[in-house]
């Protein structure tokens, strides 16, 4: 049951990152709120035991596997999850993007 202070009944969160580590622990924490969450990330594998997890613990969450550094992919998120859910309430941006560079990349 949700603390008073932190009830998220009946809302949608999206949380990217989400198959594991930090991202799981702000998942469970919003299944235990009370919330729907979408599970996102892209390792497949990663995603579907955070859900399953999540299910176990009596929660409604769904896996959506993207890349966010492809438009269409999170594009795709978001309209999967209005499907879904119908809305988001809340998106937690959790994900860790590395671009591969050198300091010639960047300008003095």
């Amino acid at each position: 049951m949700a603390h008073a202070v932190f009830d998220m009944t009946g809302r949608n969160v999206v949380i990217t990152g989400a198959g594991r580590g930090l991202g799981r622990a702000l998942a469970r924490g919003f299944i235990a709120a009370g919330a729907r969450v979408v599970v996102a990330g892209k390792t497949e594998s990663d995603l579907l035991q955070t859900v399953e997890e999540l299910r176990s613990a009596g929660g409604q969450a769904i896996a959506v596997q993207f890349d966010a550094r492809n438009e269409a992919d999170c594009k795709m998120l978001v309209e999967r999850t209005q499907r879904e859910f119908g809305s988001i309430d809340s998106m937690i941006v959790n994900h860790g993007v590395s671009f591969h560079s050198t300091p010639e990349d960047f300008p003095a």
